[in-house]
């Protein structure tokens, strides 16, 4: 299974086991911790109506979440941390902060010894996961003409900035483009040392796995494919590249603490891009260098 480079506090394991462990630096983890402790904050922050309704929420559905689980994958799979998170919101017409519990509990989901995280749509009975997530999209990123011995590796999102996550029966890539990940479009980054001016007019729909996404009415997936020439920048692109707007033909920019607009490409090396939308009937596909 691939690598996600994500900011759950539990999948840091999949990010000790990437191949290129010895080239991260303890800045890029130090910044995944902090997140972890600011996500922790929120709920410190919220008023004790809120927390009650968060905690009542856990009281009412955890029991039909365990059972839930077990119906999807048998008596021997186990629940645990279970709660319902806190969202804080702002916007720029008020400073106020404001709380509001989830629509849905989340816990960690424990199958054949394996850890996964997991969401529990009351409203609809419904556990999504991530199972399969990783068989899933590794049939994609496989079918890519890339070589991934040159990954330095993957970053893997859902419009909430998880990992994404599929129904129980959604157990692989066909039943995916059929049904379609919770909560949105998935979106694919792939860092790379390969030079990819080879896809420049590169016809991704010949590839039949991409075809089919791009066919699919349920399945929305987004891939970008970064190469960096500057081997010590990698660890700095990998944390903000799903913050970086990549257009075709266009260099996203980035603002300094001083103001000054500088171009990303130069900052971290970037030597071109690969882009490949197939997200809300977008369908469209660039190269830029």
């Amino acid at each position: 299974m691939l690598t996600n480079w994500g900011f759950d506090i539990y999948e840091m394991s999949n990010v000790i086991g990437m191949k290129k462990l010895n080239s991260l630096n303890k800045k890029a983890l130090s910044i995944i911790l902090c997140i972890c402790c600011l996500i922790s904050l929120v709920c410190c922050g919220a008023p004790d109506s809120v927390k009650q309704e968060a905690k009542d929420k856990v009281d009412d559905y955890k029991s039909a979440f365990e059972q839930k689980v077990q119906a999807d994958y048998g008596k021997d799979a186990k629940l645990t941390d279970v709660e319902c998170k806190i969202d804080r919101t702002s916007s720029s017409s008020t400073p106020e902060l404001s709380y509001k519990t989830r629509s849905y509990l989340s816990g960690k989901l424990i199958v054949d010894g394996k850890r996964y995280n997991a969401i529990y749509d009351y409203d609809n009975d419904m556990v999504y996961d991530t199972v399969h997530t990783g068989d899933i999209l590794d049939t994609i990123i496989e079918s890519l003409p890339v070589d991934q011995d040159k990954f330095y590796g993957t970053k893997i999102l859902d419009p909430d900035m998880d990992y994404p996550k599929f129904a129980a029966e959604v157990d692989s890539f066909d039943k995916a483009l059929q049904y379609g990940s919770y909560g949105g479009a998935v979106r694919i980054f792939i860092i790379t040392t390969e030079d990819l001016s080879g896809l420049k007019n590169y016809d991704f729909y010949t590839i039949p796995k991409i075809k089919d996404i791009s066919e699919s009415d349920n399945f929305d997936c987004m891939i970008t494919i970064v190469s960096c020439k500057n081997k010590d920048r990698i660890s700095a692109l990998t944390g903000k590249v799903d913050d970086l707007q990549f257009f075709s033909n266009s260099h996203p920019n980035l603002i300094t603490n001083q103001g000054e607009s500088i171009d990303a490409f130069d900052y971290y090396g970037i030597n071109s891009v690969v882009r490949l939308d197939f997200a809300y009937g977008e369908n469209s596909t660039f190269y830029c260098d």
